[in-house]
């Protein structure tokens, strides 16, 4: 890091150089191993990162990244320690395994068990509502025929009596 020159510009390397340290660590953890890096795990790590080609520069004053000494690099200061925590559960180089035949087996398994419940369901569900529609089918039968024994017997009557003043409206009349 630039040690001479005036504070505005020892402060604009500093800010040049974090940002550079948090850009190479967001890259390293979303890509892979870019050479020459390694990931640090510490202040003291982030800190003493030196990688001139990137623009990284170690940070000699641990006071540096003190956000009650330095208030104005409190944010970025916040975002090293979440890159920290982020990079402390970053494994390198672990690339996750393949999953086990009994893993396989087991879970599809597992699968399989939801999907049979799954169709048990619907098929409770499925003859519940068909035993209602097949309620309500004889009911509305039954109400057919009981609306079509009325009818008879109105029309008996209105024979019977020469016509009167009662009038049927069937469904045939609509």
């Amino acid at each position: 890091m630039k040690s001479i020159g005036s504070n505005e510009e020892r402060r604009k390397a500093l800010v040049d150089t974090i940002d550079a340290r948090l850009r190479e660590m967001k890259s390293f953890m979303a890509m892979g191993k870019p050479v020459g890096f390694l990931l640090p795990n510490t202040m003291l790590q982030f800190r003493q990162m030196n990688i001139p080609e990137l623009g990284i520069f170690p940070i000699s004053s641990p006071s540096t990244l003190n956000a009650k000494q330095n208030p104005r690099l409190g944010k970025k200061i916040e975002e090293i320690f979440r890159q920290l925590e982020e990079a402390r559960s970053y494994v390198p180089g672990r690339i996750p395994k393949a999953p086990s035949l009994s893993e396989i087996n087991r879970q599809q398994r597992r699968q399989l068990r939801e999907q049979k419940l799954t169709i048990a369901g619907l098929s409770r569900s499925y003859h519940e509502r068909e035993h209602e529609l097949e309620k309500l089918v004889r009911e509305l039968a039954t109400a057919n025929r009981k609306f079509a024994k009325i009818t008879e017997e109105l029309n008996d009557l209105r024979r019977v009596k020469g016509g009167g003043a009662l009038r049927i409206v069937s469904r045939e009349d609509d």
